[in-house]
């Protein structure tokens, strides 16, 4: 298992109160390719909160792993 050797970690409600902000910018996004990406992370997020709890940590880090490729998804149609 990769472990960060840093000592500074990011306390677990700062990374809840990120994720809350990118899933509020994300779905603010009304193109048809963002609803259905976001459509796709609201499933995916449902089964990270059954598979991962009680971790409130690795479920707001595996959200966010999947808001960032959403992010980048969404970014990419935009610039094409």
């Amino acid at each position: 298992m990769l472990r960060n050797p840093s000592p500074s970690r990011v306390p677990d409600e700062e990374l809840i109160q990120t994720v809350a902000r990118m899933e509020h910018r994300l779905r603010a996004v009304h193109s048809e390719l963002a609803q259905r990406v976001m459509g796709a992370y609201g499933s995916m997020a449902e089964r990270f909160e059954s598979d991962l709890a009680p971790s409130v940590r690795d479920i707001a880090l595996a959200k966010s792993g999947a808001l960032m490729l959403a992010q980048a998804l969404i970014d990419g149609a935009a610039a094409s």
